[in-house]
């Protein structure tokens, strides 16, 4: 989207691309309280220990939740707003 589309006023692709970025967000958040499933020698049990439940959420998809949140289409207006663009 940022590649194709112009900078030029905001739009409404570019308003539902922000509410869909908070969306994003706000699951990155959840999901350092949200309980996972951990093996036990019976099975499964919900972990509940919040520390525990970051740990894993660190290890596992922070990194790609979090390169998800970027908002590369507003980084773009800001960064082109100088340049003789309109924001």
């Amino acid at each position: 989207q940022v590649a194709i589309l112009k900078g030029d006023d905001p739009d409404g692709l570019f308003i539902l691309s922000c509410a869909v970025d908070l969306v994003f967000l706000i699951d990155l958040v959840l999901q350092f309280f949200i309980m996972y499933p951990r093996p036990t020698d019976y099975g499964f049990e919900w972990e509940r220990d919040r520390q525990a439940i970051a740990a894993n959420y660190m290890r596992t998809w922070f990194v790609a939740d979090l390169i998800s949140v970027i908002p590369f289409d507003l980084l773009n207006r800001f960064a082109t707003a100088g340049q003789g663009h309109p924001m």
